[in-house]
């Protein structure tokens, strides 16, 4: 296809260049399909509904809406124009994203996302009024919002099907669509049990890969390419891209998730350490702390911690320098990424956009 550029989308007058339009347009499209749903949802029963509700503010409660953005900044940058059909395609990367959201919530025992009640947490004050046994409202909590996420990935594969314009294009997105779920699925549950087994049995570059990147970055990148049809040394090299940018968001997500501000960032920031989450922050520090440090770091995950000895984690990070590492790998990712991008054949304008990301993402502060 011929390369536009980045100023002349035609079709729908959304400025790529521009996360926060693109994200606004995201936003407007998860409204309308909320809407839908909700409309046949009472059809059913009104309590159908309020999971529908549920799953909605937990959608629409924040976000970057990242995934779609790549999704239609690679399509566009490889001749793609941008319609009302490829803007929905774009939306299958945003609900497998609350989905998997909805069920790291569960898996992580949070009733919080964005700083607002997640799924679970709403449905947790809704069960309070009617369940006296604490662990009966939890339980019954996580039910609901475990079956909003099945319920968000379902129609993603539907959406796959019902926007793309033929079935070839159903298919490419399709397939990139289940092979970053498996990834996904098995880099958490490899983050999960890395949490109970001793420190260094699991490579946290590893679990980034499957965890993070699969999703996040290569399978949105890598499947609008496709479906504009960008020649197959583009697509490798879109891939090397991508498994650096999603390296360095995952390890700026670890560093916001030990020092970040709650309220930036809408997280905690000690529930990676009193999880005892294998993340690179944490193997660092490992190796370089003394045997006191390391009983400690080893005892992460197993017993519960007080705000004393979260705050001493901190300071083990700090002083054995794991943080500035992280940081520095964060640097180098990105330096490579950028160089990455002249090997590229795409207008200049987007390579400034894509830069511009990758700077804004490595440095991001939530």
């Amino acid at each position: 296809m011929a390369q536009s550029d980045v100023s002349q989308i035609k079709t729908t007058g959304i400025d790529i260049s521009n996360l926060g339009e693109v994200k606004k347009c995201v936003d407007t499209e998860l409204r309308h399909y909320f809407t839908e749903r909700k409309k046949q949802a009472a059809s059913i029963h009104e309590n159908y509904v309020r999971l529908w509700d549920a799953a909605e503010a937990t959608a629409l409660a924040g976000g970057k809406r990242l995934r779609p953005y790549l999704f239609l900044l690679t399509y566009q940058a490889y001749g793609g124009d941008i319609t009302p059909q490829v803007i929905k395609q774009s939306l299958v990367w945003e609900l497998m994203h609350i989905s998997l959201l909805m069920h790291d919530d569960i898996i992580d025992r949070d009733f919080v996302r964005h700083g607002s009640s997640n799924a679970a947490g709403i449905y947790k004050v809704h069960y309070q009024k009617h369940l006296k046994n604490s662990s009966d409202v939890t339980h019954f909590s996580n039910s609901a919002a475990l079956l909003a996420g099945d319920l968000l990935l379902m129609d993603a594969q539907n959406i796959i099907h019902e926007s793309s314009a033929n079935s070839q294009d159903a298919q490419i997105l399709g397939h990139y669509f289940q092979q970053a779920y498996f990834e996904v699925a098995g880099g958490e549950l490899i983050d999960v049990e890395s949490a109970f087994l001793p420190i260094g049995d699991i490579d946290s570059e590893l679990i980034n890969r499957y965890k993070t990147t699969s999703y996040s970055f290569l399978g949105p990148i890598v499947s609008a390419a496709r479906l504009a049809q960008a020649e197959e040394d583009q697509i490798l090299k879109l891939t090397n891209l991508s498994e650096l940018c999603g390296y360095a968001f995952q390890l700026r997500d670890d560093i916001l998730g030990v020092f970040g501000d709650t309220e930036t960032t809408g997280k905690s920031t000690s529930s990676d350490i009193e999880e005892g989450k294998r993340t690179k922050l944490l193997l660092n520090s490992y190796t370089k702390t003394d045997a006191a440090g390391r009983k400690l770091l080893e005892s992460l995950g197993a017993t519960e911690l007080a705000n004393k000895d979260i705050e001493k984690v901190r300071q083990i990070i700090l002083k054995t320098g794991a943080k500035e590492e992280v940081v520095q790998l964060i640097h180098n990712c990105s330096t490579e990424a950028k160089e990455l991008l002249n090997q590229l054949t795409i207008d200049d304008s987007f390579k400034d956009i894509y830069r511009s990301l990758i700077d804004r993402l490595s440095g991001r502060q939530n």
